[in-house]
């Protein structure tokens, strides 16, 4: 709502009962007397679909200090709302009309502390697929032209880094990774960012924000989150679009999963895997000075799906003190491709991994509780529970990390066994409530950072069409498209399956000129061969690691981290001795 000079002449409204939106449209300035009879119910003090593209509601004022409002109405803006949520006009007496589509009004509030007609998008969770999210929001060419001002964009997560968790099992286990390269500071990515979009043609300086807390409660109707601090203190935030991507989850093994009990407290020798936290400790556990050197220790691992299988076989390919390493896990990889599935059952088989197909009944400090199946070579299936001892025990999979994040109300009535949510082909929940990477339900999306990137891409430019007010034609829907998939088998080896049309495209302008140069020979062989669009090609060993580590370096936010990055693990190769293109 802006104030300025009135130089139209005054509204000619019914004085009673809710007014026609012929009327409104036609009469011109509103007078503020009116304007709570005309505001729809719901909007929680924020203002819906305020965008450039649409004309937006003014306040204007009279000589003699009289306020009057004057509104538009546009489908495109307004066609978010559904039917069961369209606003309704209140008049005298609390008689209601419903709005019809066409009619749907651009309300916008200031709220205490706001920036009349600022935008503001909360975005839950910092992680691969919330912080590009917010990284790519502040690249788009937001229009800003007769004072309105760039969208506010708030990132909540209780942590001061970003981890890159595909990386978690370099720095945790094989030690190939340092801290600040695969986590940063988020202020010092922010920098980055700042210093990106200055050349970025048509980006505006929208502000990002980093609020140290997690989102206890979301009220998606009202548009009002709650935010609880690292103090314990609890704010209300206001917003117009959400974005819902707390991580922390992933596609469980069912035969795993149920039924397993987990400790309700930190328990010595009993670790998850999905926090910089937890790979500090597993850290601190492998490099333990203090344990017996002539003793091996035993490791288990729970859960055979993409982080279990990392973590076994990058522990068991340690040169030095490598514990004894046992997989459980009723599959190996389920849904993965067939050629990475038989590489690293190839490669644990190798390295020592003993493979215990079954169900894990629970874990406790110095072992776990587990069935066999009739799938255990040479073993009948049994209802005899066995004890497996051990000296950690590491717990993967959507067993280890549930759901426990923020609480939507109302609460979303359809949700999949491992708590994740059904969106729809524009990765919404509801109209303007966004959920993307483990969180969201994809058909044909794997629970991976990759996939989440994607989605983060897909949501931003689908935020940008919602509040630039663009017809749903404008807007994208999500489509699974993977350039490959990677998994490490230590700090030399790894398995992959690639498309390499798709990595030719995009990898060598995307990297610096030495990690292109890397990268260049095995996509010009690739590319020799004539392999088509959708062509796929599966790899082993140092050039699949290789691969492996450029792919995700092309994935870390920002240029100048990647630029950064990749200087460093170029001064690490000199010094290791390991020649490099130039």
């Amino acid at each position: 709502l802006k104030s300025t000079a009135l130089a139209t002449s005054p509204c000619s409204l019914p004085a009673r009962g809710p007014p026609s939106m012929t009327a409104i449209a036609s009469c011109g300035p509103v007078p503020l007397s009116r304007l709570p009879s005309l505001v729809p119910e719901g909007l929680g003090g924020v203002g819906q679909a305020r965008a450039a593209g649409t004309r937006s509601g003014r306040a204007q004022s009279r000589a003699a200090g009289v306020g009057v409002v004057a509104f538009t109405f546009s489908a495109a803006a307004a066609s978010s709302w559904t039917a069961a949520r369209r606003p309704t006009l209140a008049g005298p007496g609390g008689r209601r009309s419903r709005l019809g589509r066409s009619q749907r009004s651009v309300v916008m509030q200031a709220g205490a502390g706001r920036d009349v007609g600022r935008q503001r998008i909360l975005v839950v969770g910092g992680g691969v697929g919330g912080f590009n999210l917010a990284l790519r929001l502040a690249e788009m060419p937001w229009p800003v032209g007769g004072g309105r001002p760039p969208p506010q964009i708030m990132v909540v997560d209780p942590k001061d880094r970003f981890v890159f968790t595909p990386l978690l099992a370099d720095y945790a286990i094989s030690g190939v990774i340092e801290l600040d390269e695969f986590a940063p500071r988020y202020s010092e990515l922010f920098a980055h960012a700042a210093r990106d979009r200055a050349y970025i043609p048509g980006s505006t300086q929208a502000e990002v924000e980093h609020l140290r807390g997690s989102i206890k409660r979301i009220s998606w109707r009202r548009r009002v989150a709650t935010l609880c601090t690292g103090t314990g203190e609890e704010q209300s935030l206001e917003f117009d679009v959400v974005v819902v991507s707390p991580g922390l989850l992933a596609a469980p093994d069912k035969a795993m999963s149920m039924g397993l009990e987990l400790p309700s407290s930190p328990t010595a020798g009993v670790l998850t895997f999905s926090s910089l936290d937890d790979g500090e400790k597993l850290r601190e556990w492998l490099q333990d000075g203090n344990a017996d050197v002539g003793a091996t220790r035993r490791l288990a691992v729970v859960g055979a799906g993409y982080v279990g299988a990392e973590v076994a076989a990058s522990v068991a390919a340690l040169e030095t003190r490598a514990p004894s390493v046992a997989l459980f896990g009723s599959s190996l990889l389920r849904g993965s491709e067939p050629a990475n599935q038989r590489r690293v059952a190839e490669s644990l088989e190798a390295l020592g991994v003993v493979r215990k197909l079954g169900r894990v009944l629970s874990v406790f400090s110095g072992g776990l509780l587990w069935r066999s199946d009739a799938a255990t070579p040479g073993a009948a299936e049994t209802n005899e529970s066995q004890q497996h001892d051990c000296d950690l025990v590491i717990v993967t999979g959507g067993a280890a990390t549930p759901f426990a994040g923020c609480e939507l109300e109302p609460a979303p009535t359809d949700k999949t066994s491992s708590g994740a949510v059904p969106v729809d082909d524009y990765l919404r929940i509801a109209p303007g409530i966004f959920c993307i990477g483990d969180a969201a339900a994809v058909e044909g999306s794997p629970p991976t950072g990759q996939a989440a990137m994607q989605q983060a891409e897909i949501a931003a430019w689908n935020i940008f069409a919602q509040c630039t007010g663009m017809p749903r034609p404008k807007w994208r829907k999500y489509t699974p498209s993977a350039m490959g998939e990677f998994v490490t088998l230590g700090s030399k080896d790894a398995a992959a399956v690639v498309a390499p049309a798709r990595l030719a495209k995009l990898l060598p302008p995307a990297l610096p000129p030495t990690a292109a140069a890397a990268v260049a020979p095995f996509l010009a062989a690739v590319a020799a061969t004539g392999a088509g669009e959708a062509a796929r090609v599966d790899l082993g060993g140092t050039p699949a690691a290789l691969l492996r580590r450029l792919s995700y370096l092309y994935r870390m936010p920002t240029l100048g981290h990647r630029a950064w990055v990749a200087q460093r693990w170029a001064e690490r190769a000199k010094q290791l001795g390991v020649a490099l293109p130039s």
